[in-house]
């Protein structure tokens, strides 16, 4: 593991003298208490970084450190509808470690009356016939930014669905369809994951961008880090798994393979959110899915040929009519309409 040349400085109290399990559980506690900032967790990055001992120590912290993390209680009816604080963390208590092990004494039995991961809290927004689950969608043409349970972020574009399980140990979100965007609530104790058709995406406290489109699941880290593990293929749900960090993108195709990490533009990533998309070397099928996510005439590809021709544009969604029409006729192809949607085919030499 390469060594980071720069030495960040400490949050007071760090015990730089003492073994590195000393150091692992200040930083297990450290870490979700309200005196920590940003620079802290710098310091904590570089801290991890710089020798895979830490990482190992700092895992086995988190678990006997539990009963110190933040717990979330289950919400009840009429806590359903009220706005949640953002970003909420565990307040240490004043009167230095007498004070903290009274405290762990008292969230330690909280958390065994929190359910296990096969107790699904209830739902906070919309709940199916046929289960607990959270579940928040937006209709064609429709963006929404909702606040989950536990204080995490999510932006979902157009036509896009999640369902959201927290449990006492972990947090699952199933990014059913569409593309959405996440800031997640960093909670050592409930590692969260994000689902998708090939690939779990599992994370801390990160902000980063899912999208699912035909050819797999598109992955940009905005901050902090996710785990990537495939779970299509021969890899599927193996040890093997790739760690993603600010500024790195992967793609996962539908046979579970993995991309190079590449870096990408913030302005391309964000765009959506705008109404700009951009594109480049994208396969026509998966610039279809990302426009059918906010046109009410969705666009139909019946030639697979036609779908993995890969197209490099960037344009407004208002502006989505003239880019059909100069894509079609830049590509030799005709444009059908009927029966409520438009088809792509290749264009008969009359």
């Amino acid at each position: 593991m390469n060594k980071t040349t720069f030495a960040p400085d400490y949050p007071a109290g760090f015990p730089e003298e003492e073994s590195i399990e000393a150091q692992a559980h200040f930083w297990a506690i450290y870490s979700l208490s309200d005196a920590c900032t940003d620079a802290d967790m710098s310091a904590l990055d570089y801290w991890l970084d710089n020798d895979s001992a830490h990482v190992s120590a700092y895992n086995s912290a988190l678990q006997l450190s539990a009963a110190l993390t933040k717990l979330k209680s289950v919400p009840n009816v009429s806590e359903v509808n009220r706005p949640v604080p953002l970003r909420p963390r565990f307040q240490l208590p004043a009167k230095g470690v007498m004070g903290l092990a009274a405290a762990a004494c008292v969230i330690f039995g909280l958390f065994w009356m929190l359910p296990t991961r096969n107790t699904v809290f209830n739902t906070p927004d919309q709940m199916t016939d046929q289960s607990n689950d959270w579940v928040y969608s937006t209709e064609i043409g429709q963006q929404k930014t909702i606040t989950l349970a536990d204080g995490s972020i999510v932006d979902l574009n157009g036509d896009t669905q999640i369902e959201v399980k927290f449990y006492r140990d972990a947090r699952d979100i199933i990014l059913t369809k569409g593309h959405a965007q996440f800031d997640i609530f960093r909670d050592l104790q409930r590692p969260l994951t994000v689902k998708t058709d090939t690939a779990d995406i599992r994370v801390l406290g990160t902000g980063f961008d899912v999208k699912s489109t035909p050819s797999g699941t598109s992955i940009a880290v905005l901050h902090g880090r996710v785990d990537i593990v495939p779970t299509k293929g021969l890899l599927a749900f193996s040890e093997v798994h790739k760690t993603l960090k600010a500024n790195d993108y992967v793609t996962v195709d539908p046979y579970g393979d993995v991309s190079d990490v590449t870096s990408y533009e913030l302005a391309k990533i964000q765009g959506w959110k705008s109404g700009r998309y951009y594109f480049q070397n994208t396969p026509i099928r998966d610039v279809a899915a990302e426009l059918n996510r906010m046109m009410s005439t969705p666009i139909t590809i019946k030639d697979d040929e036609i779908g993995n021709m890969k197209m490099t544009m960037s344009f407004h969604i208002d502006q989505a009519d003239k880019v059909i029409a100069a894509t079609a006729d830049s590509l030799a192809l005709d444009i059908i309409i009927e029966n409520d949607q438009i088809t792509l085919t290749r264009r008969v030499l009359r």
